[in-house]
C-alpha cells in the first residue's frame, strides 16, 4: 500500500487490480499445502512476467490474494494473458481424473462433498484518476470489491468505473460501483 499511497499523493493515474483464485480452498484441502503453494507461486510468476517491472507492480497480500498496481496503457490486455494463461497452467497441477472432469470433489466451508469447478483466476480492477482517492486502503477496498463481481464473471476480468470492452470479452462494470465512483 506504500506504493499505491505514493501514487495517490503525486497525484498520478494507474489502475489497481486485486486478483485472487476461485475454488482455491478445496484445491488446497483434496492436494495439500504444496501443490497450494505451487499454484500461488504460479499467480506469482505469471503476474510478474506480464508486468512491465518499470511500470507497473505486484504485491503479495497473503494466502492467494495478489494486488496489481498497473501504469502500463495495456493493462486490460496484460491482466486478460494472466487469467488466460493461469487457466492453462494451473490445469498441470490437477490429476488426469479431475482434468477430464473439470474438477474434483472435496468437502465445503460447512464440510459437505461437493463438486469443486478447476481453479481459476480473477482479477477484479479499478481505474484512479488524480483527486479521486485520499488513502490507499480506499483504493484497496474498491479493488477487493472488484475482485468479488470478478470471481462471479465467467470472463475472470471485470472492470469497475469503466466501459465494457466489447474486443476483450466478458469485462463487465457494476452499476452500483459506477454509480459510487461518479459522486
Amino acid at each position: 500500500s506504500l506504493h499505491m499511497q505514493r501514487l495517490l499523493d503525486h497525484q498520478t493515474e494507474f489502475v489497481a487490480c486485486y486478483a485472487d483464485l476461485n475454488n482455491f480452498k478445496p484445491f488446497n484441502d483434496h492436494y495439500g499445502y504444496w501443490r497450494g503453494d505451487q499454484m500461488i507461486r504460479l499467480v506469482a510468476r505469471l503476474a510478474t512476467a506480464h508486468c512491465d517491472a518499470r511500470r507497473d507492480f505486484v504485491g503479495h497480500v497473503g494466502g492467494d490474494d495478489f494486488m496489481l498496481i498497473f501504469q502500463s496503457n495495456n493493462w486490460l490486455q496484460r491482466c486478460k494473458n494472466i487469467v488466460d494463461e493461469f487457466a492453462r497452467e494451473a490445469l498441470t497441477l490437477f490429476d488426469d481424473a479431475a482434468r477430464q472432469a473439470g474438477g474434483i470433489q472435496a468437502e465445503d466451508r460447512h464440510g459437505v462433498p461437493r463438486f469443486f469447478p478447476c481453479t481459476t483466476l480473477a482479477i477484479g480492477a479499478v481505474r484512479i484518476t488524480p483527486g479521486r482517492f485520499r488513502h490507499a486502503e480506499e483504493v484497496a477496498n474498491l479493488a477487493a470489491a472488484a475482485k468479488r463481481e470478478a470471481k462471479q464473471s465467467s470472463s475472470g476480468v471485470v472492470l469497475h468505473g469503466g466501459g465494457v470492452d466489447p474486443a476483450l470479452g466478458g469485462l463487465a462494470a457494476s452499476r452500483a460501483l459506477q454509480d459510487a465512483l461518479a459522486a
